[in-house]
C-alpha cells in the first residue's frame, strides 16, 4: 500500500515541478529526427512507455486517435527516430507500478527542415547496400546532414547567423560526445542541437603577434584527447629567410613583396600552420610551415617568382606515440613530426638540393609513391595511410595506400596494401569521373577503411582488407533549371560506427 501511495504522490505532487526535466522539451524544434526522449525517474513506477503522434493535439481523445508509436523505454529515456521532418508531433508517458496506471501530461515539438534534407531536393543512392556496419551514421559535410546507411537523413546541422552552413568542411564525432566543423574562417565545435561549444578566439582580441596573425583556419580541425583543439591555419605576415638570388622581388598568393636585410632575402606573406589551443583558446603549441621551409630542403625548391604554397592539406596526431603526420599537397610530401619538439623525423617525397633538382617553370608531379595526396593518417597497427590522387588526372583513378615506415631519418616507405577507387562502366555513364581530386579515407574498427572519393563524385564506400566493397553510394541534388539529379559535392566525410559514440552525442545535448 506504501508503495502505491508512493507512486501517487509522486505522480500528482512532483511530478508538475520534474516537467524542466523533460526531453524533448515542450514546444521545442529540433534539427533531428532521432530524438532522445527522457523523464525523469518516478518512486513506484515499474515501468515507462512513450506514445507518440504526428500532429499537435491538446486532448487527450484525440492524441489517442492518431498515437503512430507506442514504445516501452529502457529505465526512463530511450533514443527514438520519428517518421519525418517539418512535422509536428504530440507524446506522452504512461507509468506502470504495483497494478497502477496513470498516463502523463500531453507534450509537443516539432522537427524543423532545411532543403539539405527533403527528399525532392537532396537524395543519398545506396550502390552496395550495407554488408558490415549497417548499424553506421554518415556524416557529409557538403550540407551538414547525417544519415543512416540506408541514405536516410537523420540529422542535420540548424542554420544560424554565427555558423555559415553552406561551406562546412571536416564535420565529426570528437572523444566527447560532441562534433567539430570548419566553416569558410572558423573552428566550430558544437553539440547535437546545433549549439556553439567552442570556437577559436577572435584575432581582432588577440594579446600576442602570433594569433593575431593566425587566420583562415581550413582543411582540418580535431579536439584531442585531452581536451586541447588542434587545426590547419594559415599565418599571415610572416618573414621566411630565402637563399640569395639576384631578384630581390617575390610574389606570394600574387602579391610582389621586396624585402631586403643586407644580403639575406626574405618572402612576406601568408604561410600555413598548425596550432594548438586549449579549452579557453590559448595557444599552446604551433608548428609554422615558414619555419619549417626555412630551415629545410624546400628553400632549394621555390624560384624567385614562384608561389611558395605547399597547400597542407592533412594532419593526424598520434597522441599515444607523440608524433603528427602533416600532408602538403602542392609538392606530393608528407612529413613526420616530433611532439611537441617540432622536429621532422621523416620525409616523404622529393628531396631537394642546391643547384640540384630545382629548375625554374618546370615542377614534378609527384613522387614515386603517391601525388596531390589527402588525408595522411596513421593506423592503429601503426602504418601510414592516405588517399592518393596519383596524378590528378580525371582518367586515373584515386588510390588508398598503406604504407610501412623506415626507420627514423629520411627513407621511402613500404606500400603495403593498395586499394584502386576504380569506376565501373555502369558508374561512368552515370556521370562519375575516375578522379576529380580531394577525397578522405578513415580506417574502421575492423581493419576496413571508410573512403570517400570527393571532388564532384561524392561517392563514398566501405572496403575490406580483402578488397570487397562492404557499402557504397553517392549524393545527389535536384537541379530544378535542368529538371534532372545531379551529383553533390562532398569534401570530406566522416563515419560513426558505434552506437554508444551516438547515443553519448544525444544525451550530451540533455545536460
Amino acid at each position: 500500500m506504501y508503495k502505491v501511495f508512493s507512486f501517487l504522490f509522486l505522480f500528482f505532487f512532483i511530478a508538475p515541478q520534474l516537467r524542466s526535466q523533460i526531453f524533448p522539451k515542450e514546444d521545442s524544434k529540433l534539427n533531428y529526427r532521432l530524438i532522445g526522449f527522457s523523464v525523469p525517474p518516478v518512486s513506484g513506477a515499474d515501468s515507462y512507455t512513450i506514445q507518440i503522434a504526428q500532429g499537435r493535439y491538446n486532448d487527450a481523445d484525440s492524441f489517442k486517435k492518431n498515437i503512430t508509436q507506442t514504445i516501452p523505454l529502457d529505465a526512463n529515456k530511450k533514443i527514438i527516430e520519428v517518421p519525418a521532418f517539418g512535422t509536428q508531433y504530440t507524446w506522452r508517458v504512461i507509468y506502470k507500478g504495483s497494478d497502477q496506471k496513470k498516463t502523463g501530461h500531453l507534450y509537443h515539438f516539432t522537427t524543423g527542415t532545411i532543403p539539405e534534407v527533403d527528399p525532392k531536393i537532396n537524395r543519398v543512392n545506396i550502390l552496395t547496400p550495407a554488408k558490415k556496419y549497417r548499424d553506421a551514421f554518415i556524416l557529409a559535410d557538403a550540407n551538414g546532414v547525417m544519415y543512416d546507411m540506408k541514405g536516410n537523413p537523420l540529422w542535420y546541422l540548424p542554420p544560424t547567423d554565427k555558423i555559415i552552413t553552406s561551406d562546412i568542411r571536416d564535420l565529426k564525432l570528437t572523444p566527447f560526445g560532441t562534433l567539430t566543423l570548419l566553416t569558410a574562417t572558423k573552428p566550430y565545435e558544437v553539440d547535437y542541437n546545433g549549439n556553439i561549444l567552442w570556437t577559436c578566439p577572435d584575432s581582432s582580441k588577440a594579446t600576442t603577434n602570433i594569433e593575431k596573425n593566425i587566420h583562415l583556419y581550413h582543411h582540418e580541425f580535431t579536439r584531442l584527447s585531452n581536451g586541447h583543439y588542434m587545426s590547419l591555419a594559415t599565418e599571415d605576415m610572416v618573414l621566411c629567410k630565402m637563399p640569395t638570388e639576384d631578384d630581390n622581388t617575390f610574389i606570394i598568393y600574387d602579391t610582389p613583396i621586396t624585402k631586403k636585410d643586407n644580403t639575406k632575402k626574405y618572402r612576406n606573406g601568408s604561410f600555413g600552420a598548425l596550432i594548438e589551443y586549449d579549452e579557453q583558446g590559448k595557444v599552446v603549441w604551433l608548428w609554422r610551415v615558414a619555419k619549417y621551409i626555412e630551415r629545410s630542403d624546400l628553400i632549394y625548391r621555390f624560384g624567385p617568382k614562384d608561389k611558395m604554397d605547399l597547400h597542407d592539406n592533412a594532419f593526424y596526431f598520434d597522441e599515444q606515440n607523440k608524433v603528427i603526420c602533416l600532408s602538403f599537397r602542392n609538392i606530393s610530401r608528407v612529413i613526420k613530426i616530433k611532439y611537441p619538439e617540432g622536429n621532422v623525423l621523416n620525409t616523404y617525397g622529393n628531396i631537394y638540393k642546391k643547384g640540384g633538382v630545382y629548375k625554374p617553370g618546370l615542377h614534378e608531379n609527384g613522387n614515386d609513391l603517391f601525388t596531390g595526396q589527402h588525408a595522411a593518417k596513421y593506423s592503429s597497427k601503426g602504418f601510414l595511410y592516405l588517399f592518393d590522387n596519383d596524378n590528378g588526372d580525371s582518367d586515373v583513378a584515386p588510390k588508398v595506400l598503406v604504407m610501412k615506415e623506415p626507420a627514423i631519418g629520411n627513407g621511402w616507405p613500404e606500400i603495403i596494401w593498395k586499394y584502386t577507387c576504380a569506376i565501373s562502366e555502369k558508374e561512368k555513364q552515370m556521370g562519375f569521373l575516375p578522379n576529380s581530386g580531394g577525397g578522405n579515407v578513415i580506417e574502421l574498427p575492423d581493419g576496413s577503411f571508410f573512403i570517400c572519393m570527393g571532388g564532384i563524385l561524392s561517392k563514398s564506400m566501405i572496403v575490406n582488407a580483402d578488397k570487397e566493397i562492404l557499402w557504397s553510394a553517392f549524393s545527389e541534388k535536384y537541379d530544378v533549371d535542368g529538371k534532372t539529379w545531379k551529383m553533390h559535392t562532398s569534401y570530406r566525410q566522416s563515419i560513426i560506427t558505434d552506437r554508444k559514440d551516438l547515443e553519448q552525442l544525444i544525451w550530451n545535448s540533455e545536460k
